[in-house]
């Protein structure tokens, strides 16, 4: 008998790296799907492990619709694969008048694509080598793993930054260890506001990063997709396009000479080791920044994710790349509809952060009832968790996987496994808690400590 070739066999080796689920628990999360919780089924499975928010998803399904069905014909030829002027001008426009609030950005430094996923999958493609690596402050959005290396096979290295320290002996020894690999670093991503913590990192954390790229003439990339999500009324998020635009502010006044001319041979600079007018040359170079409407406008259906930069060359090789993920034009025309009716950019802004909070708060409450640890959140759609205590073995990777298939195979409560993340220590979870209905948040915190005090009642009469 003829041995069957193997379906392999018709494969490249790097298709191999795409046919592994992008998130290990994907299939858990396909299984509660069968029997989701709702109003007239309250012993359903909680889903808190999908990064959406489908609070006011409502508004944004209302707006679009108004637009009807009616568009030029003109949107049924071919246009700019980066997105058409129209459209990114409405995103300059709210970014402008929003996080971005002070600095002037232009249509064709945005680059429109279906999703943050195709941004991050052309940007790398376009700035990192095969083999080489990413620095990512840890813990981090678990996807990121599969956007870089599926198709640009580029390396995720997690770094756990002790932000009470100086950023720069830190990141300059993971970028030793990871080129001692044989994973040279290429860039450093940063998610702010950040996922999974729903936490912001501080101006000067931000700074020291965004220095720190700049002298290692290495890329900066902020995850922005967050950035009209803070609801705690303290808290505060700058862009690190605002804090880019600042610094090349202070270098061009500080190479400016009395009579207002740019004194290109200065040498000292604001940053240790760099004059002035390498930072006015590397800025715009190396500082890129995403953001879209998966998250912020409770629409990750939609697939359209941004990326703006002003490194002419990079746009340029997106003038090429973009064919392959470009938007629907009509797409296009109806968000563009919406991004332009200022009076309600306004009212949905303000309403999603209400309903933000206001989720956010039905969670607290029922978490802190029940003496379940966790970091409290200022943004995003997020908490971090901390069910360590519950353990059998707190050093123990297997023993976090044991304590998630009880909570989802017993209880119907589907959480991100804190190893997906990158976790510092086993036993933390990322509950995701915009994408539920707020009426069930304390039933999940029911059922997690139902879980996490037996746990930890068991080891104390061990």
């Amino acid at each position: 008998m003829t041995k069957a070739i193997s379906e392999d066999f018709f494969l490249s080796t790097r298709s191999k790296r795409a046919t592994k689920p992008a998130l290990p628990y994907f299939d858990a999360f396909i299984s509660a799907k069968k029997r989701p919780w709702s109003k007239q089924d309250q012993e359903g499975n909680i889903i808190a492990s999908v990064a959406e928010n489908k609070l006011c998803s409502d508004m944004v399904q209302e707006r679009m619709s108004a637009v009807g069905t009616s568009f030029s014909k003109e949107l049924l030829g071919y246009d700019n694969m980066k997105g058409l002027q129209p459209l990114r001008e409405a995103f300059c426009n709210v970014l402008m008048s929003t996080f971005m609030k002070g600095v002037e950005l232009r249509p064709e430094h945005l680059c429109v694509s279906s999703g943050c996923g195709a941004v991050i999958d052309n940007l790398f493609f376009c700035i990192g080598a095969a083999g080489s690596s990413v620095l990512i402050p840890a813990p981090y959005y678990p996807a990121f793993d599969n956007d870089l290396a599926v198709k640009a096979d580029i390396k995720s290295v997690p770094v756990h930054l002790d932000l009470e320290s100086p950023l720069g002996p830190q990141l300059d020894a993971a970028t030793a260890a990871a080129a001692a690999s044989g994973h040279p670093v290429t860039a450093i991503l940063i998610t702010c506001p950040n996922n999974p913590t729903g936490t912001v990192y501080s101006d000067d954390a931000l700074q020291q990063m965004m220095e720190w790229g700049l002298l290692r003439k290495i890329h900066v990339v902020s995850d922005e997709v967050y950035g009209n999500s803070v609801f705690a009324d303290d808290a505060r998020f700058s862009s690190m396009e605002i804090l880019a635009r600042r610094l090349e502010s202070k270098a061009r006044e500080s190479i400016t000479n009395a009579s207002g001319s740019l004194d290109n041979t200065a040498q000292g600079g604001l940053i240790d080791g760099m004059t002035n007018q390498s930072i006015l040359d590397l800025v715009p170079k190396l500082v890129h920044i995403i953001f879209g409407l998966s998250k912020d406008f409770c629409g990750s259906g939609l697939r359209v994710g941004v990326l703006h930069t002003r490194n002419a060359k990079l746009l340029q090789a997106l003038d090429n790349l973009s064919y392959f993920c470009a938007v629907s034009n009509v797409s296009q025309h109806t968000i563009t509809q919406m991004l332009n009716d200022k009076e309600w950019l306004d009212l949905f802004f303000n309403e999603n952060r209400r309903r933000l909070k206001h989720a956010y708060t039905v969670l607290e409450e029922s978490l802190t009832s029940y003496d379940i640890p966790f970091t409290p959140s200022v943004a995003a759609m997020f908490t971090w968790l901390d069910l360590s205590e519950a353990l059998v073995d707190p050093e123990s990777w297997e023993a976090e996987s044991d304590l998630w298939r009880e909570l989802t195979e017993t209880r119907g409560i589907l959480l991100t496994p804190g190893s997906t993340c990158h976790s510092k220590k086993p036993g933390c979870f990322r509950f995701c808690w915009a994408s539920v209905d707020p009426e069930c948040i304390p039933e999940a915190a029911r059922r997690i400590h139902e879980v996490y005090s037996s746990r930890v009642l068991s080891k104390k009469n061990a």
